[in-house]
């Protein structure tokens, strides 16, 4: 152990020769490596740079004579720069030492180059960047021996299930095997091309093909000897083939297997809670994909999928507040699968927002993190509301609808009466379910609605209006949209929401509209009014819709902070306007102008109500007369028509 005088003797000759442009190099990278081993545990990143700054003086490859010392800065550097996530400074050390191998300057050890074809990959793998660790395998496989060939091996079939094959990669993967075959096997069929063949059919949806390959496979070694991998292998294809019993017995067997590591035991657990779930025995999966989920190894997509068949199960038992926690775990581990942040997937009820100062509208939160703790959805029995009654509830369908992605918004177009034009959209939810057909806002979002469906719901709606709004308005142009929130979901969550998902996606505040249901805006208590003043604040604007059928509405554009007033369609029916039609428009019209918020015609059927509602001094209109509403891709195309 290095004593105090030993530190501070070998820091300050290495601040010396550092400072002299005449230092003996040899010298120098003596006194680094020693310096630097002496910082690894105290301060790893001084470290890292100390052994980076040495390889940097050091040419690339080395004179033979310096070959070893250099070997000893990689070595030394590595496992640094793996404690610190120095990716490219790992990645660096790793290509170093394999041209010290192939300029042959240092003995090729057993095993050494496959070793450092694996790191590569993973390294490249955790990056996001599939094509390259994909890459690293093959060179690995392609210059690896028999006795390198089990780990790579195993590697290579597990990314393969974990992160799926480019498609441009299918081909030239396959005929790896095929080559490999025939230079190490003669020709044979050995455990591991067939066992990696299958996988990659697997991967490439042909099941049929998958089976002939495991099956070959399982009938070299019969089915206790197979390596684990090719239990596995063997389980996957019995699963996609719907033969679940075997797809058990696979599992089972991987999952008892004494010598593997975890990333095989989680894929193991997970697959053997799936199974028994199609074998029609549920209460035994909740242990294995428990189990899985448990492993922390950097696999988010099984994690994801375990905690979508634990929601499953939860459903199917009434058990609807475990259900929505898996579902929220399921999010946020696929946002991660697929490379972006996890998003905001858990609010909070408003004393704990309240309390905790994240109610500042000036902040901008991450929910992700807070802990989950979500009171029972309703209080019946495990499985009474199913029996009860066959049809979903609106909470067990929203929360199907975000586990499946069957939401979306649609959009339609609100004409600008200035220059004639769309100048804004409204997106209006849709729920497209298999069963039901199409939903909409109203079939779905209600007083019945349970609080924090109705929350991650919003929170969907809203983070999908800002993706849409960035993503229509990047070169500069300044087309708005509007989108619906009911009742239950104005709390001390909404203005936080809203700041976040702009935040996130860098979309322009005002051209956000927030809006509320007339009937909502006339019930409003003046805790409940200031969230609005809160939702302003963020800089989005708040809308009220269906106004005007009733005069006394109009005590709520005095008080409440307002920026557009959508019209009740009912105010523009039929052929024309009666006369308490008009002066409910003349009247919000003649209100719009004193305090500022702008006034939309909603319901336009006819050219004569188009006209109608211009001559009255509206702002803006929307009806199907004008544009009708259309997924996101017709909409655009809508526009460019348009233009």
């Amino acid at each position: 152990m290095d004593t105090t005088g030993d530190i501070v003797a070998v820091e300050a000759e290495y601040a010396a020769l550092r400072r002299d442009p005449r230092r003996p190099l040899s010298r120098f990278v003596a006194v680094s490596l020693a310096y630097g081993r002496m910082l690894a545990e105290p301060d790893p990143a001084q470290a890292a740079e100390v052994y980076a700054l040495a390889l940097d003086t050091l040419h690339d490859p080395p004179a033979p004579a310096e070959a070893g010392v250099v070997l000893d800065l990689i070595r030394a550097l590595r496992p640094v720069a793996e404690q610190l996530d120095l990716a490219d400074a790992e990645l660096d050390a790793i290509e170093r030492e394999r041209r010290l191998l192939d300029h042959e300057l240092i003995p090729s050890e057993p095993g050494g180059r496959e070793a450092l074809c694996r790191r590569a990959a993973a390294i490249h793998f955790a990056k996001g960047h599939v094509a390259e660790g994909f890459d690293e395998l093959m060179n690995g496989l392609r210059s690896s021996g028999l006795d390198g060939l089990d780990g790579l091996a195993t590697d290579l079939v597990l990314a393969v299930r974990r992160r799926h094959v480019p498609p441009e990669m299918l081909a030239d993967l396959e005929n790896m095997w095929v080559e490999l075959r025939r230079r190490h096997f003669d020709g044979n069929w050995p455990l591991w091309c067939l066992t990696a063949l299958g996988a990659l059919r697997l991967d490439a949806d042909d099941v049929l093909t998958a089976q002939m390959y495991v099956r070959r496979a399982e009938s070299i070694l019969g089915h206790l000897d197979r390596p684990v991998a090719g239990a596995l292998v063997g389980g996957w294809v019995a699963l996609a083939a719907e033969d679940f019993q075997r797809a058990h017995d696979r599992f089972r067997f991987a999952s008892n297997a004494a010598d593997t590591d975890d990333r095989m035991r989680l894929l193991a657990s997970a697959g053997l809670g799936e199974s028994l779930i199609c074998l029609g025995r549920a209460d035994e999966a909740r242990g294995p994909l428990a189990e899985a989920i448990s492993y922390d190894i950097g696999d988010p997509s099984s994690v994801a999928r375990c905690h979508e068949l634990l929601a499953e199960i939860a459903a199917a038992e009434g058990r609807h507040a475990d259900a929505y926690a898996h579902l929220q775990m399921t999010r946020r581990l696929e946002q991660i699968a697929s490379g972006g942040a996890p998003p905001v997937t858990r609010l909070q009820a408003d004393d704990e927002l309240l309390s905790d100062g994240a109610s500042d509208v000036t902040d901008v939160v991450d929910l992700r993190d807070r802990p989950i703790d979500l009171a029972a959805l309703d209080d019946s029995e495990p499985g009474a509301a199913s029996k009860a009654n066959p049809k979903p509830t609106p909470a067990q369908l929203v929360i199907e609808g975000l586990r499946n992605g069957w939401f979306d918004l649609q959009f339609q177009a609100i004409v600008d009466n200035a220059n004639h034009r769309p100048g804004a959209a409204e997106g209006l939810l849709l729920l497209q379910h298999p069963d039901l057909g199409v939903l909409t806002f109203d079939d779905l979002v209600n007083s019945d609605l349970d609080r924090e469906v109705a929350a991650e719901l919003c929170l969907w709606t809203i983070a999908r209006a800002a993706e849409v709004l960035a993503r229509w308005n990047t070169g500069g142009s300044s087309f708005a949209v509007v989108v619906k929130i009911a009742d239950v979901q104005l709390t001390p969550a909404l203005p936080l929401i809203v700041r976040t998902a702009l935040a996130r996606t860098g979309a322009r505040a005002e051209l956000l509209t927030v809006e509320i249901g007339c009937e909502v805006a006339d019930s409003l208590d003046p805790t409940r009014a200031a969230l609005l003043d809160d939702v302003r604040a963020t800089g989005a604007r708040v809308g009220i819709s269906g106004f005007g059928s009733d005069l006394r509405s109009m005590d709520t554009l005095l008080r409440l902070p307002v920026d557009v007033v959508k019209l009740d369609p009912r105010l523009m029916g039929g052929d024309g306007v009666d006369s308490f039609g008009r002066r409910a428009v003349e009247t919000v019209v003649a209100l719009a102008r004193t305090f500022g918020f702008q006034v939309i015609a909603a319901g336009i059927e006819t050219e004569q109500q188009y006209d109608l509602q211009r001559h009255l001094g509206c702002d803006g209109a929307q009806g199907f007369r004008l544009v009708p509403p259309a997924p996101e891709p017709e909409f655009v195309e809508q526009l460019l028509h348009v233009a």
